[in-house]
């Protein structure tokens, strides 16, 4: 009969370890299964963000363009004012060496984002 009560006890003993650990396993598979979710939210808030700099990165690049096109415009715009009306040679070189050093500035900026742009290209 202690034979029996001891089996018994030792198969009451088993069965909730297997229990307990069932429930164990049942809450780590809910765990495992939020932070997979958690990292893929964060992995979508980090391509919006990563998106989001891009473009306002894309609309400064275009913005800079055009207020260099601009400044270069009414440089060339002055110059021609200047040359037509006779203007003083000293000021006629000085918007030429404007609009010169403007032209390399915006040949160097125009390169440097090509670079940028490739870079980033290569880095996705």
């Amino acid at each position: 009969m202690l034979s029996i009560q001891q089996a018994y006890l030792d198969r009451t003993i088993d069965l909730k370890n297997q229990l307990k650990e069932a429930v164990v396993q049942e809450h780590q598979d809910v765990i495992d299964e939020k932070n997979e979710l958690k990292d893929a939210l964060q992995d979508a808030a980090d391509k919006t963000i990563n998106g989001l700099r891009d473009s306002l990165e894309k609309d400064r690049k275009l913005y800079e363009s055009d207020k260099d096109e601009k400044e270069l415009t009414i440089l060339q715009m002055q110059l021609a004012a200047a040359q037509n009306s006779g203007g003083a040679l000293s000021k006629i070189r000085d918007l030429q060496q404007k609009i010169s050093d403007k032209q390399k500035d915006m040949y160097f900026t125009e390169r440097e984002n090509q670079i940028q742009d490739l870079e980033d290209i290569a880095n996705k």
